[in-house]
């Protein structure tokens, strides 16, 4: 962006509070869809509607100092874990908590238990038939678990 206020270094864009906010532009400007190795869809949909809330006024963003503060410090996990900027808005296994997180702010429950299960066995499938994971995958199984789900 201009000025430098939001920049793209090493596929990290930021600064961004909760992948979604730059500190100094929020609300005004806000970003969509950058967390990967998530559930894409579920993640946009919660983003748009935190943006949708924060817009709206019914939902208060902190004061830039504070969300300037989370960025660093995140950052600086990043930095003590040895992860490379790259891997910014890769959530990986803290996928579930920034949903929740996301969630709570627009008043919704947390992310349901199947479908982390489901997510999980998605990744493990993935990971063990590469080129074949979708033949290898049990629909009928998965419609049964999320049948039996209470509504």
């Amino acid at each position: 962006m201009q000025f430098g206020i939001v920049t793209v270094e090493d596929n990290r864009v930021g600064p961004l509070y909760k992948h979604v906010f730059p500190p100094c532009l929020a609300p005004w400007i806000s970003f969509v869809g950058l967390p990967n190795k998530v559930i894409a869809f579920l993640t946009a949909e919660l983003q748009s509607k935190w943006i949708a809330q924060v817009l709206s006024g019914k939902v208060l963003l902190p004061e830039e100092e504070e969300m300037m503060a989370s960025v660093e410090e995140f950052y600086q996990r990043m930095e003590e874990m040895g992860r490379p900027k790259h891997y910014t808005h890769m959530l990986d296994m803290d996928a579930f908590e920034y949903k929740n997180w996301v969630a709570a702010q627009v008043g919704l429950p947390p992310v349901e238990e199947w479908m982390k299960q489901m997510y999980s066995a998605a990744v493990k499938n993935i990971r063990s038939h590469q080129e074949g994971f979708r033949d290898e995958w049990d629909d009928d199984y998965w419609k049964s678990i999320i049948r039996n789900q209470p509504n």
